[in-house]
């Protein structure tokens, strides 16, 4: 009797070990995860109010960050954002936000920001927008960072807690990136060599070791104090994530995640011009009379010209063609040449005037109103006599070595050459064979 009791108990015991597991699982998710939810989302919210100065972000929209990163700054309270950056120095927009719960904690600018919504705002150019983000699950919450990921592009993100004011972070993101002249890198790292491509334009560094087989490209944001990569470089093992960059030697220098300090040298091509150097007065000259000219008698056509600089400093505004034609040049701060390409100059008689890339040698007098049709300028290297050459562009459409004034409705189409006398520039519609700007 005895022993079947006993056998009996044994198999009790797993019942009761069992049942004890239960109440362990029952204390540690005694919650409702609604409950748990609202919880976090408190917790989030009252972490970003606490922040004196704010937080900054930087901002990368679209799923292959194919736009580079951006400066934002937000300052978060009473339901309301008030969002700074770089895009727009002069202001700051403010917005709705609110916590939401959507299978988890989710940050939503749930009114129009015209900073946080400006990438994800569609225009009749690009109907799909840019792919920015407004609305960020929250991943993780610090004391000095929240982990955020876009809803839309899965894009991890860090609102990093501003130690200065929003309007001293960002001017210092500017100064940054206003002395940012340098085109590429290159560093030797414990024999392994490294060199590198930037393109501003884009905020991407393409990165590569001497013989090819470890290829990086990165996209970038401004900082304080340099630039911060989406994902860290690897450098010969070692992970960086940010540079502090100093413009006076072109030098970046990081720490990485094993706490081994990284130098790169930042580099120019040695026909590189800055973009302050270009301002001034040129004579552009076309229609060579020789086949190698030695100075401005060598052409049919000659224009005193001037180059201002235009009010973002994207590039310069040339004056001098006639009174009504003013195109702009834009400088390509990477390659540090300026880009004349196919615009419109002004509107008459119904009409808008361009300024249509023409392929005369080359595309048998074929014209093109496509902006990215053109030509830039190419330096001779002498500074006691600049010149600047002009050279086609990598458009593949046409290989444009003239220019000519050209007549289209807004539908886009053709109304022929420009025959007002306003409009012609030398009694003529058009400039062929463009040569070089003379600094005078």
């Amino acid at each position: 009797m005895k022993n079947k009791i006993f056998i009996y108990l044994l198999f009790l015991l797993p019942l009761f070990a069992f049942q004890s597991c239960l109440k362990d699982q029952e204390d540690i998710f005694d919650k409702d995860p609604a409950l748990r939810v609202q919880e976090a989302m408190e917790n989030a919210n009252k972490t970003l109010v606490s922040s004196e100065n704010g937080w900054e972000l930087d901002y990368f929209p679209h799923e292959k960050r194919q736009y580079g990163g951006y400066a934002i700054t937000v300052q978060f309270a009473d339901g309301k954002a008030v969002v700074g950056g770089e895009l727009d120095m002069e202001h700051t927009y403010e917005s709705l936000y609110k916590m939401t719960n959507d299978q988890g904690p989710v940050l939503t600018f749930d009114s129009y920001n015209a900073l946080m919504h400006y990438f994800a705002t569609p225009s009749s150019g690009n109907y799909e927008a840019m792919h920015g983000d407004f609305e960020f699950v929250i991943d993780s919450v610090g004391s000095d960072v929240v982990k955020v990921h876009g809803k839309k592009t899965q894009n991890v993100l860090y609102f990093r807690k501003l130690q200065i004011s929003s309007e001293e972070y960002l001017a210092k993101v500017k100064e940054v990136e206003d002395n940012f002249v340098v085109s590429g890198v290159e560093a030797t790292l414990d024999g392994e060599q490294y060199a590198g491509i930037f393109d501003l334009d884009y905020r991407q560094l393409t990165l590569s070791n001497a013989d090819g087989s470890q290829v990086q490209k990165q996209a970038y944001a401004f900082t304080d104090k340099g630039i911060r990569f989406y994902e860290p470089l690897q450098l010969n093992g070692e992970l960086v994530s940010d540079f502090t960059y100093e413009p006076e030697t072109n030098l970046f220098t990081g720490t990485s995640s094993a706490g081994t300090v990284v130098s790169l040298q930042g580099t120019l091509p040695a026909d590189y011009v800055k973009y302050a150097d270009y301002a001034g007065d040129y004579t552009l000259c076309y229609y060579p009379k020789v086949k190698q000219p030695a100075s401005t008698a060598d052409f049919y056509y000659k224009v005193n010209v001037t180059l201002t600089p235009n009010a973002d400093k994207s590039g310069y505004i040339m004056e001098g063609l006639n009174d009504n034609i003013k195109p702009v040049l834009k400088y390509n701060k990477s390659k540090g040449n300026l880009e004349l390409n196919s615009q419109i100059v002004g509107s008459a008689n119904g009409y808008n005037i361009w300024l249509c890339s023409w392929g005369l040698a080359q595309n048998n007098g074929s014209l093109t109103s496509n902006t990215s049709a053109g030509m830039v300028t190419q330096w001779n290297m002498d500074k006691e006599n600049p010149v600047y050459l002009f050279k086609p562009n990598a458009y593949s459409g046409l290989v444009t070595d003239s220019f000519i004034l050209w007549q289209y409705t807004a539908s886009g189409t053709s109304g022929g050459k420009v025959t007002d006398s306003n409009w012609l520039v030398k009694k003529t519609h058009q400039l062929p064979y463009m040569y070089g700007l003379y600094k005078r």
